[in-house]
């Protein structure tokens, strides 16, 4: 049994194909629209990424300038605008893990080959 986050993302990840291939069989047969959809959705996300969200607002001020009822309207209108807690730090960061993947490294010898 998978004992730290990276190990269960590893684990998880032995699936990541057939999920696609489910993801696939679902955008072409899924029961409704909504459904097939959601499927083609996630598929682009996985692609490409989600898209960028635009967050249009004036801000007059610098953030060290303004009131806390400043301060919490700005919050509001940022969050109406992203989406519910997308701005909410975590209680506790101490479970935090980075699950991204390792970085690819090459030495010298790599570089300029055998």
């Amino acid at each position: 049994m998978p004992r730290t986050a990276r190990e269960m993302a590893l684990e998880a990840r032995k699936y990541s194909i057939e999920a696609i291939h489910v993801l696939v069989k679902l955008m072409r047969n899924g029961d409704t629209a909504a459904v097939k959809a959601s499927a083609a959705n996630s598929i682009l996300d996985r692609a490409y990424g989600k898209p960028a969200q635009n967050i249009d607002m004036l801000v007059s001020k610098q953030i060290s300038e303004m009131t806390e009822s400043q301060l919490a309207e700005l919050e509001a209108r940022l969050v109406g605008q992203v989406g519910f807690g997308a701005l909410e730090a975590p209680n506790n960061t101490a479970n935090i893990v980075d699950l991204s993947p390792e970085p690819n490294t090459i030495n010298a010898s790599q570089l300029n080959g055998p």
